[in-house]
């Protein structure tokens, strides 16, 4: 199950604790910036948590001296704010570039967070309320009006509640009946206020809070709900168990409840962000421990993935979509070559088909081959083209969507393939790159090869007869003669110039193999006949094992022309 927030607690710098249809037509792609660290490049880490309607981005990041700050990111580059006390996380943003977030206070050693906020340059403490040890900030609106929650964290349960600041002066948003905890999560322009109260028993519930009243959001038949982001327009992001266990990101508008579902092969699924359109953006997870993370976005009640939606991707993975402008704008986190960054996407629509991809090598692995590139600019997706002959013709085998990568499994061990790659966008295909060939091996130690067909000759009677066997390893299976397991059948029937082709000489000869008057019908196809007729001894002929004599005639009926001319028998 994916990480639900409930008390709100910050034990270590990288816990996040997140604020971010009738929508416009969804972006093709987008545009990805990395927003760097505070820190030198390519040193240490950033993850971003909160966005405006006018796409200010802030969050935290290490600023090359193993301390976790602030930032706010605007004009194309990622700025400090300065100190204040070792930790300082910002959560959520406003058009002013007001900042609510949470700082961890050293008080006699003792590590405390606290919630601030940040405006005209300054970081002020909105400290702990009495029969509190801790605070957070959590979301902050454009009349500057900001969530704070307080928590009383013991040894061994927590108790937190929900405020909303403004001014110095808090306010006590109240709590569901029946209900002991509850925290705020977002807020809206207009002062509504979303989140979850928890129960004693276990029972967690969105909520929304306006004019003074909490009103329970339900769930989608779990016990489990919460409500992370609300828009303008009343629209609200969030998740909710099913009545199942699996947990879904949801939409609550027009006093109903959307189940939103999850992207084929994941199991589970947030909310985190929903801007003035009512797109949304969150994540989804595959089941298990720690499970696969993708960031989604929809658009229209519909979730796409990001890391399909990128062009020119490197080979980022963008675990969590965080939130989402009035423009479109997408803040997510992700990581690439194991290093965990926050990422801005904007919108992109190209004008051109991309350039060819340059840089293609092929890779030989125990019966796979792995091709990487470098990026075209304006790729959205990469097809994987392949051929036996240097200069093809290629066939597609593939389509890379999610960067300059791909893997390919269809492969014959000891076969040499040749391989291009053509990038992909609304507007049409590149050229090809160049060619780049590999030969995959097979395990080892390799098994032994696979039996071969041998002619002889045997007199009896006064007459000289034609007898077959196969020679090869003992216990072949019938399937044994297309090769080992995973060879297609052309390893034995297939291209010209191997022995099946010198043997049979008939085009295609793999598809011989399955017909009524196939070649492997008559060694191996009788009821009755064991695989292990054929498994090379000397003096095994076909006929014998088949209880009967086969004529030149039938190998001729099944094959045309002269037996003795099509294999070169001792």
């Amino acid at each position: 199950m994916l990480h639900k927030i409930t008390l709100l607690c910050l034990l270590s710098t990288m816990i996040v604790l997140s604020p971010a249809l009738t929508s416009p037509a969804a972006a093709q792609g987008y545009k990805i910036v990395d927003l760097g660290t505070l820190g030198p490049p390519g040193v240490g880490y950033s993850q971003a948590l909160g966005i405006s309607p006018s796409g200010l981005v802030t969050g935290v990041s290490t600023d090359g001296i193993n301390q976790s700050r602030v930032f706010l990111y605007s004009g194309g580059a990622m700025h400090s704010l300065g100190f204040f006390h070792y930790i300082t996380i910002g959560n959520s943003i406003n058009n002013s570039g007001q900042i609510a977030g949470t700082v961890i206070v050293d008080s006699n050693n003792s590590f405390i967070p606290h919630g601030f906020l940040f405006s005209n340059g300054a970081f002020t403490d909105l400290g702990i309320l009495p029969g509190f040890n801790q605070s957070n900030a959590s979301g902050i609106n454009a009349p500057g009006q900001v969530t704070v929650n307080m928590i009383n964290a013991g040894r061994s349960s927590s108790q937190s509640r929900a405020y909303l600041w403004q001014n110095g002066v808090f306010t006590d948003l109240g709590m569901l009946p029946g209900f002991t905890s509850s925290g705020a999560y977002g807020i809206n322009d207009l002062g509504q206020v979303v989140g979850q109260a928890i129960a004693s028993s276990g029972i967690e519930h969105a909520f929304l809070w306006q004019s003074g009243v909490m009103t329970d959001l339900g769930t989608l038949g779990g016990t489990i709900s919460q409500a992370t982001a609300i828009n303008n327009n009343g629209q609200i992001a969030g998740w909710s168990l099913t009545s199942t266990g699996a947990e879904h990101p949801v939409l609550w508008q027009n006093g109903g409840m959307t189940d939103l579902g999850v992207l084929p092969g994941f199991s589970y699924g947030t909310a985190q962000g929903i801007n003035a359109g009512g797109q949304i953006v969150g994540m989804v997870s595959t089941s298990g421990f720690p499970g696969i993370q993708h960031a989604f976005v929809t658009s229209n009640g519909v979730l796409s993935d990001l890391n399909t939606m990128i062009y020119g991707n490197p080979g980022n993975t963008l675990s969590t979509g965080e939130g989402i402008d009035s423009a479109g704008d997408i803040i997510a986190n992700g990581q690439i070559n194991f290093v965990y960054h926050a990422y801005l996407l904007s919108p992109h629509t190209p004008a051109t088909r991309p350039a060819a991809p340059k840089g293609l090598v092929a890779t030989a692995g125990t019966r796979q081959v792995t091709l990487t590139w470098s990026p075209s600019a304006e790729a959205l997706s990469y097809n994987i083209k392949r051929s036996t002959t240097s200069g093809g013709p290629y066939t597609t085998v593939g389509v890379a969507r999610s960067g300059p990568g791909f893997t390919d499994t269809s492969v014959t061990s000891g076969r040499t393939y040749f391989y291009v790659v053509t990038g992909v966008n609304p507007v049409g295909e590149s050229a090809k790159s160049g060619q780049a060939h590999a030969t995959p091996h097979c395990p080892s130690p390799c098994p032994p090869p696979s039996p071969s067909l041998v002619r002889s000759l045997r007199s009896q009677g006064g007459e000289t007869r034609s007898e077959w066997s196969l020679k090869g390893r003992s216990g072949t299976a019938a399937g044994g003669v297309d090769g080992l397991p995973g060879d297609p059948a052309s390893v034995i029937g297939g291209q010209p110039g191997d022995e099946a082709g010198r043997i049979f000489g008939l085009p295609p000869p793999a598809q011989r193999f399955q017909g009524a008057n196939s070649f492997a019908l008559l060694l191996g196809g009788i009821a009755g006949v064991g695989a292990a007729g054929f498994d090379g001894v000397d003096g095994d002929a076909a006929r014998d094992e088949m209880g009967g004599e086969i004529e030149d005639e039938l190998l001729k009926r099944a094959f045309g022309g002269d037996v003795g001319q099509l294999v070169s028998g001792t």
